[in-house]
């Protein structure tokens, strides 16, 4: 029965459940049609009229059906509630396919508690017990899935590779709602050669929005702040929304909307963002006595008028907020900045694995390793912005290296 229930779900994902498919399978075929429609109540109810049943393969199939359509409502508390439900279904344990299905509800369970590493290793099993019964779907969402996760990881060179290999199996598959999702996922990750251009045209848009400010040319600035927040959406650039939000703050204070931006203003609590948004209204506006207090005390006690980097032709003669590399008495902290100050683009976790320590790149092994020197830097030199983090490539702050050797930059 339940390779006739495979034979459904192939139907499902390719669009063709037609006349013939509900004629076959009347249960199934209303419930498969409920979730085409996106009727969720529909779903719960067939889903609930077929778990009746004794069989287990039907408990099964109902079971992840309700659950996929509470995913889709992002409905946790009634995915939990399908869970749970496993508990009914006897010997599950004992078949292959309940163990994949089990898995693999478990590791969007971990993406949904930002479990990431956890969600990899589950999916990465669950791929493993699809491939040994050759269950196709079961592949394409262990492998779009893992792209998921390398996405969310900022991985976007990993997270590619485990969508072509889910886009190639949709396609074989002729899923042509899997293939949808998939193509919307690699709109997602740039649109130049490299996985940095949507970053890098993100960074020259606000550099126009910053250009309008301090001209005062608000209805530019306006128009182009929309632009590079549609931009920032579709390419999920998390990082740059704090920014975002302080040009439209700016912008709506230009266009006499006191309010919303007390309300923007007020959301900025991060000290080296806040810095940032009153030296731009200084300079587009003006500060008033509170103001001018208030940015002096945030540089002064956050270290913004210091020195970062003073650069030097003897890499140990370097200093990085005030600390000369030579005298830094961890090695893979001090190897690490000099890589950093030597690089002329983002340096990849390939090459910081081979350089730092002379081994190829696994993300399972080596990422926690790379977070915790990075943390550990951050922490050494008391810079929470020192480093940039490049769609899962490192480099150092460009505001703050110096233009040739022997200057020093001051950061802004």
């Amino acid at each position: 029965m339940m390779n006739s229930l495979f034979d459904l779900e192939t139907a499902f994902d390719s669009g063709l459940l037609g006349v013939e498919a509900l004629q076959h399978w009347p249960v199934f075929g209303k419930l498969l049609r409920a979730v085409a429609d996106g009727r969720w109540n529909q779903v719960y109810f067939e889903a609930e009229e077929i778990f009746q049943s004794s069989d287990r393969a039907s408990k099964v199939f109902a079971l992840q059906w309700a659950v996929s359509a509470s995913e889709s409502q992002y409905d946790l508390k009634r995915r939990s509630h399908w869970l749970k439900r496993w508990a009914e279904i006897r010997d599950w344990a004992s078949d292959p396919y309940c163990q994949y299905l089990r898995t693999y509800q478990e590791g969007v369970t971990a993406i949904f508690a930002g479990s990431l590493r956890e969600a990899e290793a589950l999916f990465r099993r669950a791929y493993e017990l699809a491939f040994q019964q050759e269950y196709g779907r079961g592949q394409m969402r262990s492998l779009f899935h893992l792209g998921l996760v390398f996405r969310n990881r900022s991985d976007f060179k990993t997270a590619q590779s485990f969508f072509t290999q889910a886009l190639e199996l949709a396609k074989q598959r002729k899923a042509t709602v899997f293939i949808a999702r998939i193509e919307a996922q690699f709109m997602r990750l740039g649109d130049g050669s490299t996985p940095q251009a949507g970053e890098f045209r993100l960074d020259i848009a606000k550099h126009e929005i910053e250009v309008s400010i301090r001209k005062r040319d608000f209805a530019a600035a306006r128009k182009q702040l929309a632009r590079a927040e549609r931009h920032r959406r579709v390419r999920h650039l998390t990082r740059h929304r704090e920014s975002l939000m302080i040009y439209l703050a700016l912008v709506a204070l230009g266009r006499g909307f006191s309010a919303l931006w007390t309300r923007l203003a007020a959301r900025i609590t991060d000290p080296l963002p806040r810095i940032r948004m009153m030296e731009l209204k200084k300079t587009a506006f003006g500060l008033d006595e509170s103001e001018t207090f208030e940015l002096a005390a945030l540089k002064e006690m956050h270290g913004v008028d210091s020195v970062i980097v003073r650069s030097s032709l003897d890499s140990d003669s370097m200093e990085v907020c005030g600390v000369t590399l030579g005298n830094i008495g961890n090695a893979h902290v001090r190897n690490l900045m000099t890589l950093l100050l030597k690089a002329t683009a983002p340096v990849e976790k390939e090459t910081l694995c081979k350089e730092l320590w002379g081994l190829s790149y696994d993300p399972v092994v080596h990422d926690g390793k790379i977070y915790k020197l990075f943390h550990r830097a951050r922490s050494y030199f008391g810079r929470n912005d020192l480093f940039v983090n490049t769609y899962g490539a490192y480099r150092l702050n460009p505001e703050l290296l110096p233009s040739a050797p022997g200057d020093t930059r001051r950061a802004s």
